[in-house]
C-alpha cells in the first residue's frame, strides 16, 4: 500500500507526490493539506477502503479538490465570499457617474433657462428710471410666472436692474399724506389721527413688500 495506494489517493483528490498517512489499529488516518486554510486535516479511512470510496465521502463532507485543495470549512467560506457582491462607491462606479453627470447637465439647463425666463419678465416690469416696479408687478410675481423662487428673482433683480423701489402710485399717496398733514396742522386732532391711521397703513404696506418708505 505505501507504494501505491497514497499516490493514487492524491492523484484521486488533485495532489502530486503521495498523501501523508498513519497507521491506526482500525485503518490510517489520512494527513490532507489544506492549500487555502495552510493546515492539514486529519481524515480518518477504514482498511482496504478504496481511493474512489475515500475521494467521494470527503466531497460529500464539502471538500474541494484540485491545485487549491480545500477542507470543508475554508470550502463553505470561498463560497459565501464569492455570493457577496463586491459594492464600489456610487461616486467611483462608471455606471453612477453617467447619471450623475446627466443629472448635472439637465439642471444646468434648467437654471439657464430659468434665468432667461426672471431677466425677460424683469425687463418688461422693471422701470429702471424709477428704480421701481411697474403697477402689479412684484418679485413673488415674476417667481410665480417663471417657476423661479423668488430669492432667485431679487437676486437678478439687485444685481441687473436695482432695488425693489417703491411705485410711483404709493410715492404720491404719500405726498398727499405730507401735504393733508401740512394743511390739517396741529389744532384738527381728529383729522390728525386718521391721518396718523393712514400713514401706518402706508408704512406697514412698504414693509409688507420691502419698500423704503420716503419719509
Amino acid at each position: 500500500m505505501k507504494g501505491t495506494w497514497p499516490g493514487a489517493m492524491a492523484r484521486r483528490i488533485g495532489q502530486s507526490g503521495e498523501i501523508a498517512f498513519t497507521p491506526t489499529r482500525v485503518g490510517l488516518t489520512l494527513h490532507i493539506p489544506c492549500a487555502r486554510g495552510n493546515h492539514t486535516i486529519d481524515v480518518p479511512v477504514e482498511p482496504g477502503m478504496h481511493p474512489d470510496n475515500v475521494a467521494k465521502r470527503m466531497l460529500r463532507k464539502g471538500w474541494t479538490f484540485g491545485s487549491k485543495l480545500a477542507c470543508p470549512d475554508c470550502s463553505r467560506r470561498e463560497k459565501r465570499t464569492r455570493k457577496e457582491p463586491t459594492v464600489m462607491p456610487i461616486e467611483t462606479t462608471a455606471a453612477a457617474q453617467v447619471p450623475a453627470e446627466s443629472a448635472a447637465k439637465v439642471q444646468s439647463d434648467a437654471a439657464k433657462k430659468a434665468h432667461r425666463l426672471v431677466m425677460q419678465a424683469l425687463e418688461d416690469a422693471y422701470d429702471e428710471n424709477l428704480k421701481a416696479y411697474r403697477k402689479g408687478w412684484s418679485d413673488d410675481r415674476i417667481a410665480k410666472e417663471t417657476g423661479a423662487s423668488a430669492k432667485h428673482v431679487a437676486d437678478i433683480r439687485e444685481s441687473y436692474f436695482g432695488p425693489i423701489g417703491i411705485p410711483s402710485e404709493v410715492i404720491a399717496l404719500f405726498d398727499d399724506l405730507a401735504a393733508i398733514r401740512q394743511e390739517a396742522g396741529q389744532s384738527v386732532s381728529a383729522l390728525t389721527l386718521q391721518i396718523d391711521a393712514v400713514s401706518n397703513r402706508l408704512t406697514a404696506l412698504c414693509r409688507a413688500n420691502g419698500w423704503r418708505p420716503p419719509v
